[in-house]
């Protein structure tokens, strides 16, 4: 084995990988490993020569095939332009509209449309094991449609008894997909490496728990990278209650990113801004610190999250 090459994955052979995140943040030995690696793979992405060494060894020991700059992994389809690169599963979507034989007469604006919310209360349907099936394929293709996250979380939360209603709101997003089956996500190659958050939530309108639901989205430089959607554990007293919970939940992922991001050597602007549409909330955030009467409500929802760093702002 080349002595480059041998300095290039020693550092991963002699320290003992971590349980956790949290211990490898903490463990001086794997930091130090890991800041060598990324100086490694730094050089060595930008010299040919040693991409060409690095693969002709790897081949040696192990027999690989470089197969070239990837285009299709698991579903996912990359497409490299000079702009960027864009990542959609067309694919996927289109075999999913055949495996379900979706009807072509009709073809959906929105993912659920103006329909009732969805509850518990009404026929079952016949075939569950078909709506679980979809409903699957569904989370898979939210890996890259962004715009299904609320719809396929609604879905999500009657797999184990699902109603005719239900079955035609899976339906109805599969009409959906018909209309935009080429959406994905696209990385721009030149973009400020600059972290935004934006949440949002409901208050009470799931019909059989009245708990709200939460939801944020994460953009990089102007690319998504994290969204969610996911009803909280609690019943929300106030609309500004359910907004403080929702921020507080995306707080916690742009902290999480900002440390990977950090762990990678990439620096972030400071404050990171996260957007709320909610005036009370973000009122309640801004004054945590000096009003009392917020303080039971802080310790209960994000006492243990480091706020500095951060600006809450109305859209």
């Amino acid at each position: 084995m080349p002595a480059r090459f041998r300095d290039f994955i020693c550092t991963t052979q002699e320290v003992q990988l971590p349980a956790s995140f949290g211990e490898a943040s903490q463990s001086q030995a794997w930091n130090s490993a890991m800041a060598e690696e990324l100086d490694a793979m730094a050089r060595n992405g930008k010299d040919e020569h040693r991409i060409v060494e690095i693969k002709q060894t790897l081949h040696e020991q192990f027999t690989i095939k470089d197969l070239g700059a990837a285009s299709y992994y698991l579903g996912l389809e990359l497409r490299r332009g000079n702009d960027g690169i864009r990542v959609s599963q067309s694919k996927f979507t289109n075999d999913l509209l055949e495996e379900f034989q979706v009807s072509q007469n009709f073809r959906a604006h929105t993912p659920l449309g103006t329909i009732k919310p969805l509850h518990r209360d009404s026929v079952l349907f016949s075939q569950p094991h078909l709506f679980r099936k979809l409903v699957g394929k569904l989370i898979y293709l939210g890996f890259s449609r962004t715009d299904l996250s609320f719809a396929v979380q609604q879905l999500s939360q009657f797999m184990h008894a699902p109603t005719e209603d239900h079955w035609l709101a899976a339906t109805h997003i599969l009409q959906y997909l018909r209309n935009t089956s080429s959406l994905g996500l696209f990385f721009p190659t030149r973009s400020p490496l600059e972290l935004t958050g934006y949440c949002d939530s409901d208050w009470g309108n799931c019909l059989d728990t009245r708990r709200s639901l939460s939801g944020y989205c994460v953009f990089f430089g102007g690319t998504w990278i994290a969204w969610k959607t996911k009803k909280q554990q609690a019943v929300s007293k106030s609309s500004t209650e359910a907004e403080y919970r929702n921020i507080v939940v995306a707080i916690s992922e742009l902290l999480w990113i900002h440390y990977v991001l950090e762990s990678l050597r990439v620096s972030v602007p400071r404050p990171i801004p996260l957007y709320c549409d909610n005036e009370s909330a973000i009122t309640l955030v801004a004054d945590i610190f000096t009003k009392s009467l917020c303080a039971p409500l802080f310790l209960r929802h994000c006492g243990k999250l480091n706020l500095e760093g951060f600006a809450c702002r109305g859209m």
